[in-house]
């Protein structure tokens, strides 16, 4: 079981992630890194799907997937399941590549969405 320091590690960092993606998403478009805000935004998700799974004391492995991962948020409340990530072009039949990136700042504005829906799922639980 993960110790409530290194939980809080792990959501902090990812809150640190998707801020930093946001506060880039508000520049003048040809400001935007297009890269790294797609990079923030996956491993914000990433972070805080793996914080509600510790809070729920299940156990990680290294392997976990972000879709595997969002899979296993849906066991413990539903509202998982409306999060969407098919407009993800990092997705390979049902797996993230967090090689991979979307490009565009539709595509981007699309995961930022989905990043802060997973936020409030986080926060504001049933």
């Amino acid at each position: 079981m993960m110790n409530n320091a290194k939980l809080e590690t792990l959501i902090n960092e990812a809150n640190i992630l998707l801020g930093v993606a946001e506060e880039t998403m508000n520049k003048p478009k040809g400001a935007v890194v297009a890269v790294s805000v797609c990079q923030n935004l996956k491993l914000s998700m990433d972070k805080l799907l793996e914080a509600y799974l510790r809070k729920h004391m299940q156990e990680i492995h290294a392997e976990d997937s972000l879709m595997n991962k969002l899979a296993q948020c849906q066991i413990f409340n539903q509202n998982f399941k409306n999060i969407d990530l098919s407009h993800f072009d990092c997705l390979d039949e049902h797996e993230c590549n967090m090689q991979a990136y979307c490009l565009t700042l539709d595509k981007i504005q699309s995961c930022l969405s989905s990043a802060k829906q997973i936020q409030q799922l986080f926060y504001h639980e049933e």
